[in-house]
């Protein structure tokens, strides 16, 4: 079955995401609903027809304008739509027409459909999440966590009615020129061990002997795991309650902007003029994680494969800002000139007079879920508990996305918790907590904890580039947030997943936890 058609299909549902992704991201800051009332003009108040809001095309046969007051329309929306359709279709791309993500080709399209469509949402809600922090530098809690809620809840669904989607595969030996790469002998050489091409990086660690192993697009949890996530999760919302109830005191509570609170937001479209930088890199990791995939037998060896999709992701940003200074080169428009600090747009905020000790309420109402992990682990682990969790597949994917939503939101909050008592002053936000909830419900914890690790590379090559090329893509040096480095580097991390996360060893076997 040729998987053309189905391309078509994701890019045009992809466009209608974005079209709707447009509406989150211009009334969720608001604090407006994004179901009601219907699209209209800002300015006339006119409600739109249907086929004023026809993505990408409806903005050009209008001539960028309204249809009923010649109120000009900003590009952005095109744009949104665009390029939402474009990451749809690359994902889909991805997923079923090469081998980097065979846990989506390997069952096929018809088992992996409603799985691939949760991480459709994802990325429609990074996507909606990016540009709202590049803007106002603020998530908005309601997108991880409607997300997070997706993947806890569809997701266990989905694997529980769709056995095909969890499938037992035979991972081949792993060979270089016909002879095989991991004979006994060779493994007791090989010092780091030799990188052996996986079905899945739920199959089997670098160095390990192949056999037998599971294969599932969605977060499953082995037993120690699955103990820990559950008690975890108990833990969670014994301090959810216990803060609702005023018994757990709220951290920053005198700081409105530390909680992403969506009222009188200044927008600061320094932010959103860099946003397009991000693309590079995402665009080639993608081709590194390709490369990989064809020449997977030894040829790339010299090279590990975190170097090769390293290397082209830098390579992809350069092309980006080539490709900016360009653009920027052809509009023959003055570079503006350094705004004052209290002239720019955006607003700074002030440290908290008091960051240690209101990270102590934070390390409190983290020590509840600690504490219930690790008692849940020691409680539950045993043959029963083993054999029954086999048998529930609806659990082990319950439990999968507990522990990455646990996992992925627990190291972005140990790291604000460590670098607030190092530093004196709030480390990161809370936003970005979320958002990597939300990442990790739905992709696993491997994704989650990788992707922290390698947005920090990403905002230390754009904050050269955005200090460099200031003056001719006129920037004015203000930083972007932290949370669209996180979204980019999740990206590229669900692209290159199984080189990445195979060579670093972040993997589970047929039977993790």
């Amino acid at each position: 079955m040729t998987l053309v058609p189905w391309l078509i299909f994701t890019l045009l549902i992809g466009a209608c995401v974005g079209s709707f992704l447009n509406v989150v991201i211009y009334r969720l800051p608001a604090g407006q609903s994004v179901v009601h009332p219907p699209s209209s003009c800002p300015r006339c108040g006119h409600r739109l027809a249907w086929y004023d809001n026809v993505p990408v095309l409806g903005w050009f046969w209008l001539r960028g304008k309204c249809r009923y007051c010649a109120n000009p329309i900003a590009f952005q929306y095109p744009l949104i739509e665009a390029m939402t359709a474009l990451i749809c279709a690359g994902w889909f791309a991805v997923c079923y027409m090469t081998d980097l993500r065979p846990d989506f080709a390997g069952p096929g399209i018809g088992a992996t459909w409603p799985i691939f469509a949760v991480n459709i949402a994802l990325l429609a809600g990074l996507i909606a999440a990016t540009v709202v922090d590049g803007r106002y530098f603020i998530i908005p809690l309601g997108i991880p966590w409607t997300l997070a809620a997706v993947g806890c809840i569809a997701l266990p669904i989905i694997v529980s009615a769709t056995p095909a989607a969890v499938g037992i595969v035979n991972l081949p030996p792993v060979t270089e020129r016909g002879v095989p790469l991991l004979t006994q002998e060779r493994m007791e050489r090989i010092d780091p061990p030799a990188y052996q091409r996986v079905a899945t990086v739920e199959a089997a660690i670098a160095g390990r002997e192949t056999g037998m192993q599971r294969l599932c697009a969605a977060p499953l949890a082995g037993p120690g795991l699955a103990a820990a996530a559950l008690g975890g999760t108990l833990g969670w919302v014994i301090a959810l309650v216990l803060l609702k109830l005023r018994i757990l005191p709220l951290s920053f509570a005198d700081d409105p902007a530390a909680h992403d609170e969506p009222e009188q937001l200044a927008e600061h479209e320094e932010g959103i003029r860099q946003l397009p930088l991000l693309l590079g890199p995402i665009i080639g990791a993608a081709g590194g994680a390709l490369w990989l995939d064809r020449h997977w037998n030894g040829s790339w060896a010299r090279l590990s494969p975190v170097t090769t999709i390293g290397l082209c992701a830098l390579a992809g940003y350069v092309s980006a800002a080539a490709i900016m200074v360009g653009l920027t080169l052809l509009t023959r428009r003055e570079p503006e000139t350094q705004a004052p600090a209290d002239e720019e747009d955006g607003v700074v905020f002030e440290p908290h007079p008091h960051a240690r000790r209101e990270i102590m309420k934070e390390i409190l109402f983290v020590s509840l879920p600690l504490a219930g992990a690790l008692g849940a682990w020691c409680i539950l682990r045993g043959p029963g508990w083993d054999e029954w969790l086999a048998g529930s597949p609806a659990v082990t994917s319950l439990t999968g996305s507990l522990a990455g939503l646990l996992l992925g939101a627990g190291t972005v909050w140990g790291v604000r918790i460590a670098g607030t008592l190092g530093f004196g002053k709030e480390a990161m936000g809370l936003g970005d907590v979320h958002l990597m909830m939300a990442v990790g419900a739905v992709c696993g914890w491997p994704v989650a904890v990788l992707a922290f690790f390698v947005a920090p590379f990403i905002g230390l090559v754009h904050t050269f580039a955005a200090v460099g090329l200031g003056s001719m893509l006129r920037f004015r040096g203000r930083q972007i947030p932290y949370g669209p480095h996180l979204a980019a580097a999740t990206l590229i991390v669900m692209i290159a997943r199984e080189p990445l996360l195979s060579y670093f060893g972040m993997l589970m076997s047929g039977n993790p936890g």
